[in-house]
């Protein structure tokens, strides 16, 4: 395979803020599917190279982007990409950056953490585009797995342990959870539950799935996390996932439990001492000020200095105790236009896409791909999605074929009127980012 240099003057890039733009390279995709890239790796403190790759649809073809942080060479493609097929419907443009990053962390967005943000960036770019060249209108991008029900709290926004003793009691098995991720083929794989600290053979469980190159994102309260951690192994590919609801105050409460807040925030402190990307997930409630949002963000953001912050409007989920503080979508706007003003949301690290951001503030409206981030639990594959429960089936294949994906969404299905979770419309955020140039640029500079 050969890499040709296309004029930067060629480019689109006026107004999206390249400029540091050195090259640009074209080649081709094969329509057999895309080539495996990959990060060319260093000592294991770092990385040499660090590669971002988002496929864009422009047209009848496909356009990529490759960021790196040192000049690629004429051969890379020797070892970066595999050849072998000579059909090619594609177009393939490599956007070569030359920006260096260094090892360290004491920058917001540098060393390490980066490289693992660009391997993240790659592998689902690399993902989305052989969905394109496969033509699939349904795939998961995200596997939501629930291996246990049982919990260490009772969350008011949450309705897990309503569930029966004898269904409280239950795991799930390694090997289930292993012949689901199989089937499903996700690139991440996001472990909920219940607490799934509690599960006896959880480190099993990330172990063969690290093991498989899956992105594993572990949520946890954080209550069993120092005492479990030790069971667990650093890796670009794991990230523990500490549930924060708001500083010390407001989180106990909403978890119904006092010192929760203090113990999540020594065990995040641990796990990032023992080498470990941490991040935390809120969830907001209409009872949560713009400024208890800005400031628990700004606090876990500048003084816990976590990898990643995710955030939610919270949804109003059936089973849940509390059914008085749930958001609406016009107070979800009204909220996070709030929140997102003055620039503050640039300098969180938020691990969410523009465009994801962009409809929480409600500046943009999308439409509900539950699709994309299937639930498998002990019960089999939720019916549509986790947050609502229209029965279970028991293959990946029968969800996605006897699923009407098209009576779900707002303006739908009365149950969906408030939702703006990310399990509907994070996929929908990615589709939309994956289908625009401008888009791209954007999300490339975000990161």
């Amino acid at each position: 395979m050969s890499l040709d240099v296309v004029a930067p003057a060629r480019w689109p890039t006026a107004g999206c803020g390249l400029s540091d733009l050195s090259r640009v390279y074209r080649s081709t995709l094969c329509d057999h599917g895309p080539w495996d890239v990959g990060c060319t790796t260093g000592d294991p403190s770092g990385f040499r190279r660090n590669i971002m790759i988002i496929p864009l649809t422009c047209g009848d073809r496909c356009h990529w982007y490759w960021r790196t942080g040192g000049p690629l060479e004429a051969d890379s493609g020797r070892s970066d990409v595999r050849d072998g097929h000579t059909s090619c419907t594609y177009t393939l443009y490599v956007l070569v950056m030359e920006r260096p990053y260094g090892r360290t962390t004491s920058t917001p967005k540098g060393g390490i953490a980066v490289a693992v943000e660009w391997r993240y960036s790659m592998r689902i770019g690399m993902y989305l585009a052989k969905q394109k060249v496969l033509r699939r209108k349904h795939f998961p991008l995200v596997l939501e797995l629930e291996p246990l029900f049982a919990c260490n709290l009772s969350c008011t926004g949450c309705g897990k342990i309503q569930h029966p003793a004898s269904v409280l009691k239950q795991r799930m098995s390694v090997e289930d959870a292993m012949a689901a991720v199989e089937e499903c083929g996700a690139p991440v794989v996001a472990i909920a539950g219940g607490e799934p600290l509690m599960h006896p053979q959880l480190d099993e469980i990330v172990r063969q799935l690290i093991a498989r190159k899956k992105f594993v994102l572990l949520c946890t309260n954080g209550l069993l996390l120092r005492k479990k951690m030790a069971k667990f192994t650093p890796s670009p590919y794991f990230t523990f996932i500490v549930h924060i609801d708001g500083l010390r105050e407001r989180h106990d409460a909403v978890v119904e439990k006092t010192g929760t807040f203090d113990e999540a925030i020594e065990a995040i402190a641990a796990a990032k001492a023992a080498g470990f990307r941490v991040g935390t997930n809120s969830t907001f409630f209409n009872n949560d000020s713009p400024q208890d949002v800005i400031d628990v963000l700004s606090y876990l953001n500048d003084e816990v200095k976590v990898d990643q912050i995710q955030l939610s409007p919270a949804y109003a989920y059936e089973k849940a105790p509390d059914q008085e503080h749930f958001l609406g979508v016009s107070q979800t706007r009204e909220l996070f236009s709030k929140v997102f003003s003055d620039g503050r949301r640039a300098k969180w690290r938020l691990n969410h896409s523009p465009v994801f951001l962009d409809f929480l503030e409600g500046k943009r409206d999308l439409s509900c791909t539950a699709w994309g981030i299937p639930s498998y639990s002990l019960f089999g594959w939720q019916k549509p999605c986790y947050l609502m429960s229209d029965g279970y089936v028991s293959s990946y294949k029968e969800l996605v074929e006897t699923t009407d994906w098209d009576a779900y969404g707002r303006g739908k299905d009365p149950r969906c009127a408030n939702c703006m979770a990310h399990c509907g419309y994070e996929t929908s955020a990615v589709l939309a980012t994956t289908s625009s140039l401008k888009e791209s640029l954007r999300a490339m500079r975000s990161i």
